[in-house]
Formats: C-alpha cells, sequence, structure tokens
C-alpha cells in the first residue's frame, strides 16, 4: 500500500527533518568525540553517516568481536530510556531450605518486593542481601543515597550494613543482569569500598562486622557520612542513610551490600526486634543523582528467626561420679548422660543451642533411689523471655517454649547415703565369742525406712542405719532425739554404752 501526500505538505515536511538533521549536527559539533560515539554521532560530524548508518555487521547486534576500533554505535542510545535505579533484596528460600545459602541460581530470587516467611528465612546476625540496578546511566560520576531503619519502637532492627554475602555466601548480585561477570574473582569485573562504621554504632559499645560495599561496572569513589533523617539515638522509630559517590563504565551498573539484623548478644535480651511483628526490617532507595522517588523494600519478622536455646546442668551434692540418664522431647538427641564430677569424659552440662522449632519441651531424669532429686520453682531460668514458662513435676522438667527464649534448667540431686546422719550399733560380749545369745535393741525416733523398731544382734554383730536396703538417717530438722535401747539380759549385765 502507498500513501499519498498533497505536494502542500511536501515543503513542511522537508523543513521539519532539514532541522532535526541541523540541530544533531550542532550538537554533534560541540560534545567531545567520545560522547559523540556513546549518543550515536559519528567523530566525524558526517549526518549522512550518522543517520544512515552503513557497515556489513548490524550496529545494534555488534559485539567486541566485531567492533571496529573507531566503532561507534547508531542512535540506538538516543532510544534509550531516563537513568534510574532499582532496589532488590535477596529471597533465600523458605524454611526448611538453609538460611547461608541462596539467591545463586536466578535471577527471579531478588525480589523487586517485599519478603516474607513463604520466600526466605534469615537468623538473628545473618545479613539481608541487597543489590542496586542501575539502567541508562551516561558514562561519568553519579550519586546514589540509601537509607536503612535502625530502630523500631526502640527495637534495633537492621543495626549497620556490611558485606552482601556476609552470611548467604554464595548470593549473586550479577544474576540476570546482562554484562555483568560473577563471581568477579577478576577484580577487573568490580571495584569495592570499606563501608565506615556508623558512630551511632561504635558509640553504643557494638563492633560491627567489617564490610565493603562492591560495584560491577563502574569504580566506587566515596562513601558520606552518615544522616539521621529522623534524628540521631534509638529511641522510637529511626533511620539512618549514606550518599555513595561512583563512576560507571557501562549503563547498567550493579552496587551490592548487605543489612545487619541486630542480635541481643549486641543491643540486650530487650533491645532486639525478637518481639516485634509485622515488618522492621526496611532498607529504601532515597534518590539517584539527587532526584527520584523512594523505593522501599522490607522484611517481614516472620522470615526472620531468633534461636532459642535449652541448657540442663547436673548438681550432685555432694559432687561424685555416679551417671545420671536422662531422655527429652522436642529436641535432639533424645536421650543423653550427665555427671558431676572432675571426670571430663562426661559433662555435667548440655547445651541445644540453635534451636528454632519451638513449643512443648520435656527433659525427664531416670529414677534413681539413692538421690533426693530436687529443682527451684520455676525449676529453669530463663533469659530473653518472650511468653514461654517452664514447670516441674516429678522427675520431669516442661519448657514452653517461644521464641529466641533461653532456658537454663538444674537438676540438683542429692546423696542420701553421702550426706544424711548414720548410725551403727554393734554388739560385744564379755568374754567375747557367745554366738548362742541374741540381744535385743528397741528404737525411737527414726524415720521410717531406716532402723526398724525392734532387732536383735548377737556378740560381734551390727546394724548400720545406711546399710543394704536401709536409707541412713536424714539431719533433724526439730532437734528429734535419735534414741536406740538394750533390752534387759538374764544372762548378762549391761556395763558399758559407747558412742564414737
Amino acid at each position: 500500500m502507498r500513501v499519498l501526500l498533497p505536494k502542500r505538505y511536501l515543503k513542511g515536511i522537508i523543513a521539519f527533518l532539514l532541522f532535526l538533521i541541523g540541530t544533531v549536527a550542532l550538537v554533534g559539533a560541540t560534545l567531545p568525540a567520545s560522547f559523540q560515539k556513546q549518543i550515536g554521532l559519528s567523530p566525524s560530524g558526517s549526518i549522512f553517516e550518522d543517520l544512515f548508518y552503513t557497515e556489513s555487521v548490524n550496529p545494534f547486534l555488534r559485539t567486541a568481536s566485531t567492533a571496529t576500533a573507531n566503532a561507534y554505535y547508531a542512535p540506538a542510545a538516543l532510544l534509550a530510556g531516563n537513568p534510574a535505579a532499582d532496589l532488590d533484596q535477596c529471597a533465600n528460600d523458605p524454611l526448611p531450605s538453609s538460611h547461608l545459602d541462596g539467591c545463586n541460581t536466578s535471577g527471579t530470587q531478588w525480589v523487586n518486593g517485599n519478603l516474607g516467611a513463604s520466600k526466605s528465612v534469615y537468623f538473628e546476625g545473618d545479613s539481608i542481601p541487597y543489590r542496586m540496578k542501575f539502567s541508562n546511566l551516561p558514562l561519568g560520576q553519579h550519586t546514589v543515597t540509601i537509607e536503612w531503619d535502625t530502630t523500631k519502637s526502640g527495637k534495633h532492627a537492621i543495626d549497620y550494613i556490611t558485606n552482601w554475602n556476609q552470611s548467604v555466601a554464595d548470593a549473586n548480585p550479577c544474576l540476570g543482569i546482562s554484562g555483568c561477570i560473577f563471581p568477579g574473582t577478576n577484580t577487573v569485573n568490580y571495584t569495592e569500598l570499606a563501608i565506615a562504621p556508623d558512630p551511632q554504632v561504635t558509640g553504643a559499645g557494638v563492633t560491627p562486622i567489617a564490610g565493603k560495599l562492591r560495584l560491577y561496572g563502574g569504580t566506587l569513589q566515596s562513601m558520606s557520612s552518615y544522616s539521621y533523617s529522623n534524628g540521631s539515638g534509638f529511641a522510637g522509630d529511626k533511620s539512618a542513610s549514606i550518599t555513595v559517590t561512583f563512576t560507571a563504565s557501562v549503563a547498567n551498573p550493579v552496587l551490592a551490600w548487605g543489612g545487619h539484623i541486630s542480635t541481643r548478644k549486641d543491643w540486650g535480651d530487650g533491645g532486639s526486634a525478637v518481639a516485634i511483628s509485622g515488618s522492621p526490617y526496611h532498607t529504601r532507595l532515597l534518590n539517584l543523582d539527587g532526584s527520584g522517588g523512594n523505593q522501599d523494600r522490607s522484611l517481614s519478622a516472620d522470615a526472620v528467626i531468633f534461636p532459642g536455646s535449652v541448657t540442663i546442668i547436673k548438681d550432685r551434692i555432694p559432687n561424685g561420679s555416679d551417671d545420671f540418664s536422662f531422655t527429652d522431647t522436642g529436641l535432639s538427641p533424645a536421650s543423653f548422660n550427665l555427671d558431676d564430677d572432675s571426670d571430663p569424659t562426661l559433662s555435667n552440662t548440655k547445651v541445644f543451642s540453635n534451636v528454632i522449632s519451638f513449643g512443648t519441651k520435656t527433659v525427664t531424669e531416670a529414677s534413681n533411689s539413692a538421690f533426693i532429686l530436687s529443682f527451684t520453682s520455676p525449676p529453669c531460668t530463663l533469659t530473653s523471655p518472650n511468653g514461654g514458662d517452664s514447670s516441674s513435676s516429678g522427675n520431669t522438667v516442661t519448657i514452653n517454649m517461644k521464641e529466641g527464649e533461653n532456658y537454663t534448667c538444674t537438676f540438683t540431686n542429692t546423696s542420701i547415703n553421702d550426706t544424711n546422719g548414720r548410725v551403727i550399733v554393734k554388739k560385744v560380749t564379755v568374754p567375747s565369742g557367745d554366738t548362742n545369745t541374741d540381744f535385743t535393741f528397741n528404737t525411737s525416733g527414726f524415720p521410717s525406712g531406716t532402723f526398724p523398731a525392734t532387732f536383735t544382734e548377737k556378740d560381734g554383730g551390727s546394724k548400720d542405719s545406711c546399710g543394704a536396703g536401709i536409707n541412713c538417717v536424714p539431719p533433724s530438722v526439730s532437734n528429734t532425739q535419735y534414741k536406740v535401747t538394750e533390752a534387759a539380759s538374764s544372762t548378762y549385765t549391761l556395763t558399758k554404752k559407747e558412742c564414737v
């Protein structure tokens, strides 16, 4: 099909084309040759060459191997969009996937939206990998400003920034980015810049994990001092930001860093975000080259796990070599042994660390008739409380564990034979050797299970309150008198009673 235009329109169209050609020629004449080449103008200034580029290789499909030494691109650059930046965070897959890997197979693992437990899992002390994708950047110097929320309701969230791979070691910020080469063992592919510590963090006595910003496709030049848009300090909701200056050597460089999730070790049991619901972990792009809208990326609290722990301590009174057996539910391993002596073969402590499955746990000690088992009330001390508790019944301690809680439970075993009193009754006749006469003894004040009310012994015999099948005498708590009385004998006269 042909389209015919009236002749009266022809002059106007020609005039408009000549105007465009002249404008392009004027711009090309006043710009450096390198920039003319970048936007598609020929260094020679030939309007014909610029508008009607002729070469055996399609300039839009040109590669390094097909380009000539003084090659330049056709006016495709003139059709590119505005310079832009786009903030991604790493969706490193949910449980049961490890929190220490991810974002290493597909660019779709780097997400442009918010993250929850269905897409990712991070632990207390991990660092969330971030990347800033740039597009359509003119080659040369640029600035980008990033911000992160340091506290939510006074609880520390992302307390500082560090390496993008501080915890997710194999995260690949180049995934899905044309021309971005990873892992970048050749430093020609990237530059790094040490992250200066936030003086508010170090001023609080916290030592940040050292880290670096990394830029693929450009050169990092400097990092500004820290700014605090809603005031300094950590009370309430606070944020920190920095501005990074860099030189782009490609139109689509990539900047990578990590946001560190605060720990109770650094900020105290009540100072971390373990008890905060919602999405306290926010990082945002504030501007590129001083302009642009706010891009906010959040990580919800349910995607961050604060591990708990259970510690079992065996306290034998007095210390001794006896081994004590335990079984448990909700923990692993399901059984263990402890003792309370200097022999290093067995410890007196069992630690279940990094517990990430919360709920009911039980620990039961096997019965031992030689000991009295006792607990404090409650049986376990609790740090980093989050609504859980502990109780004891018989030989079992039950723990209702909430996220991030640390329980220490002491099983105290008092040795009956080693700590209670002991009474030994010996019978001696003069002359000795009478093995036929029974001497009768009556007792009073002794608890059940020790001496019987009546027993008999012959010359040379004895009765031990700590003997086989007989418990030692517990210490008296009310000045009770323990009595042993020998009944009168028709053939012997009692001449001596002696206690040593």
